[in-house]
């Protein structure tokens, strides 16, 4: 609408929740210390930050699976090019979660080695069904029991029973060989030899912009977490195949190695470099598309990650959503199910609530009740099994493997208390995290079914075994109408 001059200070302090105050502009510049601002008449989204009831500082607006910031200052621009502050503004700007100065560091340590989010689901994928790890008691017994064979053991036979000293260089060798047949064949008992994959995959369906349109479309955003279980050293070529319904182009695909994040055992942030187990680099596709030659060594898993996206004009109208926001922002309105499979274990999430939709078959509608709704953290809370009061909060598990409970956590990771909460950042896949799009006038969907979407195609082929586990996610972002005035 045009330019004004504005005192922002106050407003900017209390969005930030500043240490430091922003300091007073040079009256030269505006000639009483006002600052010169950008003036929005009938601004859309969510506004953060304004000065006084109609001059907007800070606006916050959905676009697809992302979000446009508009601000109406000159951040390169004194005073708040010098602010002591600047650097927290951006971060609050851009959605960086902090962490409290309250929190307890106490709960903040780290035991686990990994401090992000995407560590824990790493090692969620790491366990395999039918696959078991040697405990140290185990290994240590085995260890102590080879000493005794090739020490005591092996000097009382060929001193008292053979009585031919000489003979050691027959029974050692003998008791090493028995020692080295009997642990392959207790580690093959416990590893197998079956080729195992664990495969988790959330995908988005942004419907907000499908059902005012000519020739709606849905865009489909996915994303899977991939650790493959080797039988033996093997080289492997790994890509994904998306097959989304009326799919109006081939899906852009890309497929990279998941790293653990951290410096534990393995992780990216070791002050130490681990050796290479293998002379020969794998190589990523032209497209970035596949990776091929990737070599697995026996009994040893690698973890991998794929997004992939694509709009489809069959599956625009995979959720009907008819939402309004009621009275005192109440949510009001029904959603209807028109995929041709079930949608299972759903939750419908809006602003601070959710509502506990259960299980969608094909046509089937739910509507909205008040009595069904829950502060979207006890629900959360609940779907983790967790027992008591379902209205109480319990603190995250950083020791959980259960893979749809840490997906949904990085899902609404800023919803439920963020880092505060989970003592767990999720910057290396904090695009996952839509809880801003709770506040903007759009409700969250959330669903589970049987088959992924973009199923992993290792060597050419699908792996298929009844071990494998298999979490796949639908979201959908619906539309919400605003409350109608008066």
């Amino acid at each position: 609408a045009g330019a004004t001059l504005a005192r922002p200070s106050r407003s900017l302090e209390t969005f930030i929740s500043a240490t430091e105050p922003l300091p007073e502009p040079a009256r030269s510049r505006g000639g009483d210390g006002r600052l010169p601002a950008a003036q929005i008449a009938d601004p859309r989204g969510r506004v953060e930050a304004q000065v006084g009831d109609d001059l907007p500082l800070v606006i916050r607006s959905p676009l697809g699976f992302g979000e446009v910031v508009f601000v109406a200052l000159d951040l390169d621009q004194p005073p708040l090019a010098n602010w002591s502050q600047r650097d927290r503004l951006v971060a609050k700007l851009l959605g960086f979660p902090t962490v409290s100065a309250n929190a307890n560091p106490a709960q903040q340590q780290n035991p686990m080695g990994f401090d992000d989010l995407s560590g824990q689901l790493r090692a969620g994928l790491d366990e395999f069904t039918g696959v078991q790890t040697a405990p140290f008691w185990l290994v240590a017994l085995l260890i102590i029991g080879y000493i005794v064979l090739i020490g005591p053991v092996d000097y009382f036979l060929v001193k008292n029973v053979f009585k031919r000293m000489e003979y050691t260089w027959f029974t050692f060798p003998a008791i090493v060989l028995a020692v080295s047949g009997a642990a392959y064949l207790m580690a093959f008992r416990m590893k197998g030899d079956a080729l195992l994959v664990n495969q988790v995959e959330v995908v988005d369906f942004d419907l907000t912009g499908s059902i005012a349109s000519d020739q709606p479309q849905a865009q489909l955003r996915g994303a899977a977490w991939i650790n493959i279980f080797s039988p033996q050293v093997q080289n492997y070529d790994v890509t994904v195949a998306p097959a989304a319904p009326g799919a109006l182009a081939p899906a852009d695909r890309l497929v990279a190695w998941m790293g653990l994040p951290g410096a534990g055992f393995g992780g990216m942030n070791q002050t130490t470099a681990d050796p290479p187990m293998f002379s020969r680099a794998y190589q990523f596709s032209p497209t970035l598309d596949a990776l091929s030659g990737v070599p697995i060594q026996v009994w040893s898993t690698k973890g991998f990650a794929a997004r992939w996206s694509v709009a489809s004009a069959e599956l625009a109208t995979a959720i009907e959503a008819d939402l309004q926001a009621g009275f005192a922002d109440e949510l009001d309105g029904k959603i209807i199910s028109r995929l041709d499979h079930n949608l299972t274990d759903c939750l419908l999430a809006w602003r601070g609530v959710a509502f506990h939709v259960g299980k969608l078959e094909p046509g089937e509608s739910f509507a909205i009740q008040r009595v069904d709704r829950l502060p979207l953290a006890a629900e959360l809370n609940a779907r983790r099994g967790s027992t008591g009061d379902p209205t109480e909060i319990t603190p995250w598990d950083v020791t959980s493997r259960d893979l749809p409970s840490i997906i949904e956590q990085m899902m609404f990771h800023k919803a439920s208390g963020g880092e505060n909460y989970a003592h767990r950042a999720n910057y290396y896949h904090r695009f996952l995290d839509l809880s801003d799009h709770l506040q903007m006038n759009q409700a969250i969907l959330v669903g589970r079914v049987q088959q992924p979407l973009g199923p992993l195609v290792l060597n050419g082929k699908t792996p298929d075994n009844p071990n494998n586990k298999r979490v796949s996610i639908y979201r959908f972002l619906l539309p919400v109408k605003p409350r109608a005035a008066g």
